[in-house]
């Protein structure tokens, strides 16, 4: 069977090394070229494939093709020794295999150990998991051990002194301990669009996660636009057929929308 996602959260990020380096700001500099729009062969055929069903002519296919390669950007990874400039550069910034397999073991021990952890469970016939959608659960001593083989919801753990110390020497930032949290989920669950007020790094401990951001200075700058986004947040779906199907809303052609797959091991910065 698939592994639960286990996913590491750390809030309030700030930057605990001195100023960039020559070799930090020419990276911030070269920083947006690493979130050059592209598009997978898959989601190109995808997209050319629903224009020729729907009896569109070769120019709209061609469209189509076009409007979705300038919405979706795919980040490219970023080297550690570059938190700096991408913390200073406020853009999202990915960074594969960032924490070993001891990392990640300790987790799930902490996890396993757990004396008890708030949960959510979605509705019946939905596969959302939020705060604000969803009654959180009092604190249940197996749950998130169960979570880890076959329940359905997702649980928050306080995160240990112990790995927050190894992700504050892995990206050079100071943590707020209070803000973070472990969070496991099951599998095909999804967390709505949401916005944080502070600066966050997600590190992926186990599965696969697929995560999807748009800019605030895009999804803001039209109250129209952000009122339709936030109708994503009520409606139950597959995060693939909602944010990158037919089904998704005319105004998510109008963003940008950095899309990320992250693997255990993974850590996405994503500024306030």
């Amino acid at each position: 069977s698939a592994k639960r996602p286990l996913l590491l959260r750390c809030a309030s990020v700030s930057n605990s090394r001195n100023s960039p380096c020559n070799r930090c700001q020419e990276s911030l500099r070269l920083l947006k070229e690493r979130t050059a729009s592209c598009t997978s062969r898959a989601q190109l055929c995808a997209a050319a494939a629903a224009a020729s069903s729907s009896h569109r002519s070769r120019r709209a296919a061609a469209a189509a093709v076009a409007t979705l390669a300038r919405r979706v950007l795919q980040l490219r990874h970023t080297a550690l020794c570059d938190v700096p400039a991408a913390i200073a550069a406020k853009a999202p910034a990915l960074f594969r295999g960032a924490l070993d397999n001891d990392f990640a073991t300790s987790i799930l021990d902490h996890v396993s150990k757990a004396r008890g952890a708030p949960w959510l469970v979605p509705a019946r016939g939905e596969n959302i998991v939020s705060g604000e959608r969803n009654k959180w659960r009092p604190r249940r001593r197996s749950y998130a051990k169960q979570l880890l083989l076959d329940a359905r919801g997702q649980a928050r753990l306080d995160v240990s002194v112990e790995a927050l110390r190894v992700i504050e020497g892995a990206f050079g930032v100071r943590c707020d301990g209070d803000a973070s949290a472990v969070f496991v989920t099951s599998q095909g669950l999804r967390t709505p669009l949401h916005s944080d007020p502070e600066a966050s790094i997600l590190v992926h401990v186990q599965g696969k996660k697929r995560v999807l951001a748009i800019p605030p200075s895009q999804s803001d700058a039209c109250p129209k636009r952000l009122a339709a986004l936030l109708k994503l947040r009520t409606t139950p779906g597959s995060q693939r057929r909602l944010y990158l199907g037919d089904d998704a809303p005319a105004a998510l052609g109008a963003v940008d929308l950095i899309s990320v797959v992250l693997d255990a091991g993974d850590a996405l910065f994503l500024p306030a």
